[in-house]
């Protein structure tokens, strides 16, 4: 018999030296992360959550060798490499890969416009539209001319000012 602790497991009744994780788990406990102050209950989500800070991104393609830092992100993006298309809109005959264009693709058929302006009555279907809109409001200018340092609140504003360059990206 060994003089190691051991400790039962109040869920599950079993005698474990290391049920520990288990005992965390049940009685809610947290696991924490030691680069900040997330606290989860489960180990596994501790050690994703550490990825975060470590820059570990285990899972590659096979395709184009991209390394995700999740399984999930991984099977997301190998639908990138293939023609599948598993979510349907109800309403045309239109697919997508993710389901979140989906769900943006759906605004053009109900309308919702989920983000609101506080400033002004205009809504958005989509959060960059909304970010972009913004700009209006706060006057700010993100995109400069390498050239001449004018800025500008949209890109598309900065590439077409570029021609008056010439072109010149220097």
């Amino acid at each position: 018999i060994s003089n190691m602790p051991r400790s039962m497991c109040a869920a599950s009744g079993l005698f474990n030296p290391a049920a520990t994780d288990a005992e965390k788990s049940h009685r809610g406990i947290g696991y924490q992360c030691n680069f900040c102050d997330y606290v989860t209950r489960w180990p596994s989500h501790l050690k994703q959550h550490v990825r975060v800070h470590t820059g570990e991104r285990p899972y590659q393609c096979h395709f184009c060798h991209n390394n995700f830092s999740l399984k999930s992100t991984l099977n997301k993006h190998l639908r990138t490499h293939a023609d599948e298309r598993p979510y349907r809109c109800d309403f045309c005959p239109q697919s997508f890969k993710l389901k979140c264009t989906l769900t943006e693709h759906l605004r053009t058929h109900t309308g919702d416009r989920p983000y609101k302006c506080h400033l002004c009555p205009l809504g958005f279907k989509q959060k960059s539209t909304f970010n972009i809109h913004m700009r209006t409001h706060t006057g700010e200018r993100p995109y400069e001319c390498h050239v001449c340092a004018r800025s500008f609140s949209h890109k598309s504003n900065l590439v077409a000012h570029m021609r008056t360059h010439g072109g010149k990206c220097s």
